[in-house]
């Protein structure tokens, strides 16, 4: 289906939310301004103020009402504006991953926590974080960053029905496709689609081609996955083989689809957005290197400093030009 991610995102909340009444939703601004990026938009009109509920603009209570609500047996559908506060409601979520484990059976409805994360948008360093470090620690967490809009869907619907604690990463530059910065053209993944779409555990591998030996594979997720695909297009028009993974869920990840596309390349090149020890790819890279010791790998990420306001941004954040490099440096 050709529809935009937050289209996407918004068809999602609407069929959940029709499909079971226990649904609610929780968020700064996502009931009479439908969001701030208008994933939730005509939700208020169709459900009302009972099941889409304005919040104030205080993380840790937005949390600790989400916890109490699945508590009570309800599902909650949580919207954080900006992941970069996340942090401030880690005890909430903290705790919530923590009850998963401990009051299992009475905690069973769980928490759907969503948020724009990532940079590429000129927002600078207060908005443009790309940090999940912190999050992978969370108890029983379950961490998604989907690129493709029928991934985002299918990942939001099936967290509802599938309960436990699970977050949502949004990337800024596919909820806003009319910013004014965008390296890469969207238009060019439009016809890609997910190899398991209907699986949301399963990494994606691109083109979706038949088994047989590559040069390289790029593994990425989120925004940086169509920083991939560019400069797969790139080295291939330069006679490099290439696959790209993009993971889809990021923790836990998909270790047999990454390791089968890494043992039939000759290197590996692992991109994020943030910097390596912000990250989860250290922890993507240690599995490959104990399931494949001979591997070939590289890295590729943020430089460790914040990010400037503008087009200055590029200075920090990955390129297809630093994906490129580093791919021919595994090819020596």
């Amino acid at each position: 289906m050709n529809r935009s991610y937050t289209e996407a995102i918004n068809a999602a909340l609407r069929d959940v939310m029709r499909d079971d009444g226990s649904v609610i939703l929780l968020g700064e601004d996502i009931g009479e301004l439908g969001g701030r990026f208008g994933a939730t938009q005509g939700l208020l009109a169709s459900f009302g103020r009972a099941r889409v509920v304005d919040t104030p603009l205080v993380e840790d209570l937005l949390a600790g009402m989400a916890l109490g609500a699945a508590n009570g047996g309800l599902k909650p559908i949580v919207e954080f504006v900006n992941a970069d506060f996340l942090a401030i409601a880690l005890d909430d979520l903290w705790r919530a991953g923590l009850w998963q484990s401990l009051y299992g059976r009475d905690f069973a409805s769980g928490v759907v926590v969503r948020s724009c994360f990532g940079g590429y948008a000129w927002k600078g360093p207060h908005l443009s974080s790309a940090a999940v470090g912190h999050l992978i620690a969370i108890p029983n967490v379950k961490l998604f960053a989907p690129f493709f809009p029928d991934d985002a869907y299918e990942i939001v619907r099936r967290s509802v029905r599938e309960g436990g604690l699970t977050v949502i990463l949004e990337h800024r530059a596919l909820l806003l496709p009319g910013i004014p910065y965008e390296p890469y053209d969207l238009g060019r993944a439009a016809d890609l689609a997910s190899s398991h779409p209907g699986d949301i555990e399963r990494a994606s591998v691109l083109p979706n081609a038949a088994a047989g030996l590559r040069d390289i594979a790029l593994v990425s997720y989120s925004y940086t996955s169509l920083v991939c695909l560019e400069a797969a297009a790139r080295l291939e028009a330069g006679g490099v083989t290439t696959r790209v993974v993009d993971m889809k869920a990021i923790w836990p990840f998909d270790r047999e689809t990454i390791r089968s596309v890494a043992a039939e390349s000759r290197g590996v090149v692992l991109v994020e957005e943030c910097a390596p020890h912000a990250g989860l790819m250290v922890h993507v890279e240690q599995d490959l290197r104990r399931a494949l010791p001979n591997i070939r790998c590289a890295s590729v990420h943020a430089k460790d400093d914040v990010v400037p306001f503008g087009d200055r941004e590029s200075s920090v954040l990955p390129s297809a030009a630093d994906i490129i490099s580093a791919s021919r440096s595994l090819l020596v």
